[in-house]
């Protein structure tokens, strides 16, 4: 069909589109976002399909246009808020590597990552990166380039303290107690 296809993936703020024109969405991350007329982040728009995005912080509007005969086939997205149907869909936070600094990238404890479907993948992440990697391409505009096996390693030293990190993340642990002299 004709209209804009992304095969890279945009971080949107504003998207302007004909209606008259179809839209489908691959890999994409729509994050705060407001709406000035009370309408959804893609307002006026007429999104075919909506594939591997997330739509987090958009306000209190529903994020996608659902009215009339234009309910767009969604595929493995993260929607704030629920109430869509599609296939795999979800409604958990993100949890972004520094969402208040602008970077919407999924830190390692996402549970979004390798959570797409490789058919709607592109080959290459708002980074540059490959797309897929890890034999699944993950939800929103940037690939996490670590391997699974060891997403989510919890280390375990001779006490315990309970920490979670990624490869080539640091753990940092603070002994505040009072030592014995």
């Amino acid at each position: 069909s004709s209209g804009l296809y992304s095969t890279y993936a945009v971080i949107a703020h504003q998207l302007n589109v004909p209606y008259d024109q179809p839209l489908n969405i691959y890999g994409c991350t729509f994050v705060n976002n407001r709406s000035v007329n009370g309408q959804s982040v893609l307002g006026g728009v007429r999104a075919t399909s909506i594939n591997n995005s997330i739509f987090w912080n958009n306000g209190t509007n529903q994020p996608i246009n659902t009215t009339g005969s234009s309910y767009p086939i969604i595929r493995n997205c993260n929607i704030q808020g629920g109430g869509y149907t599609g296939t795999n869909v979800y409604d958990v936070n993100p949890q972004f590597e520094d969402a208040a600094g602008g970077n919407y990238r999924l830190s390692c404890q996402s549970t979004l990552i390798n959570k797409g479907n490789n058919t709607y993948a592109s080959g290459f992440d708002l980074d540059g990166k490959a797309r897929i990697y890890a034999d699944t391409v993950d939800l929103g505009a940037y690939e996490k380039q670590i391997d699974p096996s060891i997403i989510n390693a919890a280390i375990t030293p001779l006490f315990t303290i309970p920490v979670t990190v990624c490869k080539d993340e640091v753990a940092t642990i603070i002994n505040n107690t009072a030592n014995p002299a």
